[in-house]
């Protein structure tokens, strides 16, 4: 057999995918909170509901600043970066030890 017709397999270490998870995860929040923040105010308060949600957005950020919209971000990642990282990770384990027949 020569080498171009071995077929190899390449296993990831998990702790590449723990990291890779938790930094996807983290950037998925940062992304997506601002909206979840704006459809929680417009639930919540109704003289916000009547501007809409871009009235919302600004609205916000004319009080608080660009920062108002990740008000209460910090838990929200506290607790879904870990959750996406054990995900990545608990798939890789189980990609490395999946038995091809």
């Amino acid at each position: 057999m020569t080498d171009t017709t071995k077929r190899t397999k390449i296993r990831k270490h998990p702790g590449k995918s723990v990291l890779a998870g938790g930094i996807a995860g983290a950037i998925e929040i940062c992304i997506t909170y601002p909206t979840e923040y704006v459809k929680t105010q417009l639930q919540m308060y109704e003289h916000l509901a009547k501007l809409g949600p871009i009235g919302c957005v600004k609205d916000t950020v004319r009080n608080n600043g660009v920062l108002g919209l990740y008000r209460g971000l910090s838990p929200l990642l506290f607790f879904s970066v870990p959750k996406t990282a054990s995900r990545f990770w608990a798939y890789e384990i189980l990609k490395n030890t999946r038995r091809v027949v």
